[in-house]
């Protein structure tokens, strides 16, 4: 079974039966940098992880922008020709 080191340096199972794991040093730093409790942050998991990624049938109307390969494609034109002309 894998296992992380706790915050105190121990090491403690990435999985338990029931319950949740210990936070791991870096989502612990991250708990403190941003302000999060320690339920906060795993309610944000839970979040996350239920997410499914589909629209909800309410936004049908509203169109699906989203940042991909064409704007990626419209500003790599826009720098190289900028870069040319100087």
């Amino acid at each position: 079974m894998a296992e992380f080191r706790a915050v105190g340096g121990g090491m403690v199972p990435h999985r338990q039966p029931s319950g949740r794991r210990l936070l791991l040093p870096a989502e612990a730093e991250l708990c403190n940098a941003i302000g999060l409790s320690e339920d906060e942050y795993w309610y944000f998991v839970e979040l996350t992880q239920a997410y499914n990624g589909k629209r909800a049938k309410e936004y049908e109307l509203i169109p699906d922008a989203q940042n991909g390969a064409t704007v990626t494609l419209i500003h790599t034109q826009n720098a190289t020709g900028t870069a040319n002309t100087t």
